[in-house]
C-alpha cells in the first residue's frame, strides 16, 4: 500500500526500497498475498524505470502469487500490467497477446471487469491494442465503451453534498503522431 503511494507520487526510488522490504517481510511470514503485492509494486516501478525484462519477471511472479493466494482483482491487475511491460517489446508479442487473453478469461469468468476500469485508465494503449485486435472477443472492446461513456459528461461529485462540477475531457494520444485535445480541441 505505503510503495504504490510513493509511486503515484513519483518516488521511485522509496517506492522500489518500500516494495523490497515488504517482500522480505512478506517471505519471513510465507504470505503469498504480500508477496504478490510487493512484486506487483517492484513490476510497476521496473516498468516506469524502462527495466522492462526485469518489469515482467516481477509481474510475472506477483500472477503466480495473487493465484495461489485466489486474490482475482490483483490478479486481473497484474495480468493487465504484465502486458504493458511486454507491450513495448516485439519479441515478447506471444506473451502480450497471451496476458490478454488471460486478463479477458479471468474477467469474464469472475465478474472483474469493472474493477479493472481503474487499471485500465493507466494503460490505455494496451486496452485499445487488446480491442483493436479482438482479444478476449468483446471483452476490451466493453472497457473501452464503459471508459468513454463516462468519460463523455466526466462529473466530479465531492464526497458531501456540495455542487457538481464539469470538467473537460482531456485526450492524449502517442501512438504515432502526438496530439493532445481538450473538450476535442486540439491544442498539442
Amino acid at each position: 500500500g505505503l510503495a504504490l503511494a510513493h509511486l503515484a507520487q513519483g518516488d521511485v526510488e522509496r517506492a522500489e526500497a518500500m516494495a523490497r522490504r515488504g517482500l522480505i517481510s512478506a517471505e519471513e511470514r510465507g504470505s503469498a498475498y504480500e508477496q504478490g503485492l510487493a512484486q506487483f509494486v517492484l513490476g510497476r516501478v521496473f516498468r516506469q524505470q524502462g527495466r522492462l525484462d526485469d518489469a515482467i519477471d516481477a509481474l510475472q511472479s506477483a500472477v503466480s502469487f495473487f493465484e495461489r493466494s485466489e486474490a482475482l482483482n490483483e490478479l486481473t491487475e497484474a495480468l493487465l500490467h504484465l502486458a504493458d511491460a511486454a507491450f513495448p517489446l516485439r519479441r515478447r508479442r506471444t506473451l502480450l497477446m497471451a496476458t490478454l487473453e488471460r486478463v479477458a478469461l479471468v474477467g469474464k469468468k469472475h465478474g472483474v471487469g469493472h474493477s479493472l476500469a481503474s487499471a485500465a485508465r493507466e494503460v490505455p494503449a494496451v486496452i485499445e491494442y487488446a480491442a483493436s485486435r479482438w482479444s478476449g472477443g468483446d471483452f476490451f472492446r466493453e472497457i473501452l465503451h464503459q471508459r468513454s461513456v463516462t468519460e463523455e459528461g466526466q462529473r466530479v461529485r465531492s464526497q458531501g453534498s456540495g455542487p457538481t462540477t464539469t470538467f473537460p475531457v482531456v485526450e492524449v494520444r502517442a501512438l504515432g503522431v502526438f496530439e493532445a485535445r481538450v473538450a476535442g480541441r486540439l491544442v498539442l
